[in-house]
């Protein structure tokens, strides 16, 4: 009931510390991850790292683009000056950053490319790390969707291609459930002491009821067994969604980033989205986004042809029927019936 330590229990940080060992093929120091309120915190409490770090000088992040804009939007409000960097289908292309001088970091998600859902491919992971001592800037890596691969061989993280460059941010929040609001950043090792100066700045704001349940659940194995098990849901999950939707659109349907997470993005022959639509498949009951919502600055791209279709949660027995309800919102915005 007392006041706890900033960063985090121990025996928690201890415990991640040896998640990452076994399931990333990390090996980092407790001493290097920071305890936060989700992921989000974890990115902020990285900007705020690089903040004191750079002392007076202005700092520069490139972003995905497009990319998940909170981050653009939090590093803005934080004094960055935000460097769109356009993406191809296996994320930033190096070649595109290289004549950027002074830059702070870079964002990026390899694991699981937002909102693509792709991966980087390994001659561009490499080449990012590469160019961090060659340019002197940072990598945060955002990992918010990593510990689902359900395809192929885990892809491993930059944190275990350069533990000297890269912040990573980790969640609990797919693994568990959203509302446990705990993530966790790893910190380079030279910058530990800008770290502690800005987490006494930004709190954070973990139960430690929270806190010893999730290192209990990591120590014992709890954590992984349960990651295997919901792996395997998921997969068959995706694949009765997929199914069925190919079942409902046939050939006009096309699948991006299978491969990772618990979304894929559906392009649809003949349709492109943006907030009017969108909102108009939202009051037919369906949920959805469209990629170039995540475009900085805000509303640079009007139209685009991918949907982000979620399937974390869908409801197995009434899935057919849902997506019959998608199909009738899909066809009124083709035919122009709104």
């Amino acid at each position: 009931m007392g006041y706890r330590p900033l960063g985090g229990l121990s025996s928690l940080k201890k415990a991640i510390a040896s998640w990452l060992s076994f399931e990333k093929g990390v090996m980092v120091d407790e001493k290097q991850i920071f305890i936060c309120s989700g992921s989000y915190q974890a990115l902020m409490l990285a900007l705020k790292t690089l903040e004191i770090h750079r002392k007076n000088l202005t700092p520069r992040l490139i972003i995905e683009n497009p990319s998940y804009t909170p981050i653009a939007e939090g590093a803005f409000e934080c004094g960055f000056q935000i460097i769109p960097a356009e993406t191809d289908n296996t994320g930033i292309n190096p070649a595109s950053i290289e004549k950027i001088d002074n830059i702070t970091a870079v964002c990026v998600t390899p694991s699981h490319l937002f909102p693509r859902g792709e991966v980087y491919p390994i001659k561009r992971r490499l080449k990012l790390c590469h160019m961090t001592k060659e340019k002197d800037f940072y990598i945060i890596e955002n990992d918010f969707e990593g510990n689902f691969k359900l395809r192929g061989a885990p892809v491993p993280p930059l944190l275990s291609l350069d533990t000297d460059r890269v912040f990573y941010t980790g969640t609990f929040s797919q693994l568990l459930y959203p509302g446990i609001r705990t993530g966790f950043l790893v910190v380079p090792k030279s910058l530990l002491k800008e770290a502690n100066c800005a987490i006494s700045i930004t709190g954070y704001d973990v139960p430690v009821s929270v806190q010893k349940a999730l290192s209990l659940l990591i120590t014992d194995g709890t954590l992984s067994r349960h990651r295997l098990k919901m792996r395997h849901k998921y997969q068959k999950r995706q694949a009765l969604f997929i199914a069925e939707l190919k079942k409902t659109f046939g050939s006009e349907i096309h699948f991006y980033g299978k491969d990772t997470g618990l979304y894929i993005l559906c392009e649809f022959d003949g349709i492109e989205f943006n907030n009017k639509t969108v909102d108009l498949i939202l009051k037919d009951g369906i949920k959805a986004d469209y990629e170039f919502r995540y475009y900085w600055p805000h509303n640079s791209r009007e139209q685009a042809p991918g949907l982000l279709l979620g399937y974390g949660q869908i409801d197995e027995n009434n899935l057919n029927q849902e997506i019959k309800l998608l199909k009738q919102s899909l066809d009124k915005i083709k035919n122009r019936t709104f």
